[in-house]
């Protein structure tokens, strides 16, 4: 499933920049007084890892195909997802 597009193999890990970019980015908007420490507490990402891809076998199909599966629980952008799911899920029916 991997081989195939739209997946494709780097060379390096990309958790580590993307959770300085993010660290980065809420700690400018800290010092520029739009968010509140308790929020940039809450939103900061440390000790992030890459998100694990696996698949669970639809057992109701030939041949069991798998269904992907992403576990982002420790992203650096995790806690940013459900901090901007709670704020959007009140405008979606």
């Amino acid at each position: 499933m991997l081989s195939t597009f739209p997946y494709k193999i780097i060379k390096k890990d990309p958790t580590l920049s993307h959770e300085n970019s993010i660290k980065s980015t809420f700690s400018h908007l800290y010092n520029s007084n739009k968010i509140s420490f308790d929020l940039l507490k809450y939103l900061k990402p440390f000790n992030s890892k890459c998100p694990h891809f696996y698949g669970c076998p639809k057992i109701h199909k030939k041949d069991f195909p798998l269904r992907p599966i992403v576990d982002f629980r420790f992203s650096p952008s995790y806690n940013l997802a459900c901090f901007l799911n709670k704020i959007l899920k009140p405008l979606t029916p």
